[in-house]
């Protein structure tokens, strides 16, 4: 399990900190104990970028002593998603152990995931074929082949292939480029198309996460996997590296002020029907697809159960 990105991206105070713990935990309960639980071994390498270099030490203690190697960097750019992935996967390469390893997971510090892997549509452990998140919606996928950049998963064989394609870039006017600056603000979007020709064709990879229906975004509420939202990171949040550039009314995080003295430290994804009652309503009986639960959660009896939890 290799883990990229910026640490501690909610910021450096009780909130973020507690943010990043819920993700580790994450990781540890969803994906390492249960990849354990069926026999296999983990280790864990940090490539750690930004977020609090004063709290490494226990971020590193998060993952006990699955902890193989964490490293930490200063970035020239300090916004430079390509570089970081450029970076970590070297950093692994350069391991002692890493051509040992049957599969390699790449995943990154504000992606707090919430099924576990066994029920993913991925076969985490297969070793013939890589396994990305999930395509963009449709029309970005129909576009250029857009897949999510937050998660991959490749055989051993093929991480020659993936390393190999993150920093190329031939095309950037049908996205085939992976991880570069110029490519979708330096993002993995279009890595699937130079990967093609080395797993046969677009159609044998396999992808872990539903795809957001029509006009959503990665980001967007969803079952699987929650990321850092706009009302998480206020502007003036002490310690937050992070500026959200979209309209917080867009955004479902959880609202922080500093003059607190409770804060609700839990992530409660919020669970509402995005069409009207009607349309939900006249939907119901597609309510076994994902589109349509996605859409309709409500109706679809599909919220989560919340318990509140203060500190």
């Amino acid at each position: 399990l290799l883990l990229r990105g910026e640490t501690y991206r909610w910021g450096c105070d009780a909130f973020g900190v507690a943010k990043q713990r819920e993700v580790m935990a994450a990781f540890e309960s969803m994906l390492v104990r249960p990849l354990e639980h069926a026999g296999h071994c983990v280790h864990a390498y940090m490539y750690l970028h930004r977020g609090c270099p004063d709290r490494d030490a226990e971020l590193q203690g998060m993952l006990a002593d699955r902890l193989a190697l964490a490293h930490r960097r200063r970035m020239r750019t300090l916004g430079s998603q390509a570089a970081n992935m450029r970076q970590a996967l070297d950093f692994f390469l350069a391991a002692p152990l890493a051509t040992e390893y049957d599969s390699l997971i790449i995943g990154r510090f504000d992606v707090k995931l919430l099924t576990p892997y066994f029920t993913w549509g991925c076969r985490v452990a297969d070793h013939s074929t890589i396994s990305l998140a999930s395509k963009c919606s449709p029309d970005v996928w129909e576009a250029f082949n857009c897949t999510s950049d937050i998660l991959q998963v490749l055989p051993r064989k093929l991480i020659p292939a993936f390393s190999a394609q993150v920093g190329v870039g031939l095309s950037y006017k049908d996205m085939r480029c992976c991880f570069t600056q110029r490519c979708l603000d330096g993002s993995g979007h279009g890595c699937l198309n130079l990967l093609a020709p080395h797993i046969g064709s677009v159609h044998n990879v396999q992808f872990c996460w539903p795809q957001p229906p029509k006009g959503q975004t990665l980001s967007w509420w969803n079952p699987n996997y929650a990321v850092p939202q706009c009302n998480d990171l206020p502007g003036d949040k002490p310690g937050s590296m992070w500026r959200c550039k979209a309209d917080a009314a867009t955004s479902y995080g959880r609202n922080y002020s500093r003059q607190s003295e409770r804060l609700d430290l839990s992530y409660h994804p919020p669970c509402i029907d995005l069409k009207s009652p009607e349309w939900c309503r006249a939907k119901m009986r597609l309510c076994h697809t994902d589109g349509i639960r996605l859409r309709c959660p409500v109706a679809c009896g599909g919220c989560p159960a919340v318990t509140n939890v203060s500190h």
